[in-house]
């Protein structure tokens, strides 16, 4: 096996990782016949990611795949990084000979790398079974421990999680800084995207997607639509609460506050590479999810006193958002934001989406 072949395909399998937006947040360089690096990189400007942590762990996401597919290769991944917020970041990644086989389990993830998206519809309300939730806790420390998950799948805890849900919804259709992102991202041609969400894959009905293309296709009638009472309930209701609800459970996913004081930015890689390994095992088990990032990232901002909105009242939504997410997850998990990593939901799928991201071309 020619080591150009062997780049290409561990290049191939890490560009299928998930990302926010499918944004992609990486530029693949110095590509060489024995390594290659990823330059991290984040949009400030990005409303949703005016820190680095998403970045960071589709980061992660990306080295998870790569290593399976050199594991299957029979190599050994090895990265470290440089850098630091004031300036870029990057990872060198050296893929490396080894004797070993590739195990059973490892075999499987291979197989789900690109079979495995968001789905964005409402799942069956099917509960998961207390093996299935071990098999997929045991994946999350695989490789290292200190990662934990919490899930809530009683009625009343979703039921709470659902309105929680078309509350973040609310926040985000009102948000001016906001629109520039929801206008970029939605591919509404009839095709998979290759960069972007694919209006297929947003769990609208037609009617809906006709009013959001209409609404995003312009500030002025994005802010129109905004200021028209209760025009954002019946998205809020289908795109978030119905989805909220039905679904087999809602998760956390943290760092052990027993092996991580302050997580540093590295340790979202790793964290990254372990929720890839999840998402990849729940994909085999027949599961499909949906990430919300967004609390975590605005409660953040909150913290840290970083203004993402030039209204009052959406600096208000925004602080309401805050405390909510504190209320309803972190003290129902016994978590601390410093030590929030990712949330979601999981469940069997009731349909799949016609249409999904794609990724762009490796090069």
């Amino acid at each position: 096996m020619g080591k150009k072949f062997l780049i290409q395909k561990i290049l191939h399998a890490g560009q299928w990782a998930p990302s926010g937006d499918n944004d992609q947040p990486w530029k693949i360089s110095d590509i060489l016949l024995d390594s290659f690096s990823l330059e991290i990189i984040w949009d400030q400007e990005n409303v949703y990611t005016r820190l680095p942590h998403p970045c960071l762990l589709a980061t992660g996401m990306f080295l998870e795949n790569a290593r399976i597919m050199a594991e299957s290769l029979h190599h050994d991944l090895q990265w470290d990084w440089s850098g630091n917020l004031s300036e870029k970041i990057s990872v060198r990644i050296y893929p490396r000979p080894s004797h070993e086989q590739i195990s059973p389990i490892e075999t499987v993830l291979l197989d789900m790398i690109e079979k495995r998206t968001v789905n964005r519809f409402p799942y069956k309300t099917t509960l998961l079974q207390p093996h299935i939730k071990k098999c997929l806790e045991d994946s999350l420390q695989e490789k290292q421990k200190g990662i934990r998950i919490q899930w809530f799948d009683s009625l009343g805890k979703k039921w709470d999680i659902a309105k929680f849900m078309a509350q973040i919804a609310d926040m985000r259709l009102h948000l001016p800084e906001a629109y520039p992102v929801h206008h970029r991202i939605i591919d509404w041609s009839e095709a998979d995207s290759p960069d972007k969400i694919p209006y297929r894959a947003l769990g609208a009905n037609k009617l809906s997607t006709q009013i959001i293309k209409w609404g995003l296709a312009n500030q002025k009638r994005n802010l129109m639509l905004g200021n028209i009472p209760f025009a954002s309930l019946p998205f809020e209701i289908e795109m978030d609460f119905f989805p909220g609800l039905l679904c087999a459970s809602h998760f956390i996913i943290s760092f052990d506050s027993r092996h991580y004081q302050t997580p540093e930015l590295k340790d979202y890689i790793s964290a990254g590479q372990d929720i890839q390994r999840f998402w990849l095992k729940l994909a085999s088990l027949g599961l499909v999810m949906q990430p919300y990032y967004t609390p975590i990232m605005f409660s953040h901002y909150v913290a840290q006193n970083i203004d993402v909105a030039h209204r009052e009242i959406d600096r208000k939504r925004i602080n309401n958002l805050s405390t909510r997410f504190k209320n309803l997850i972190l003290d129902e998990s016994d978590t601390k934001l410093e030590h929030a990593i990712f949330t979601g939901r999981v469940g069997y799928p009731a349909s799949i989406p016609r249409h999904r991201s794609i990724r762009k071309l490796v090069g």
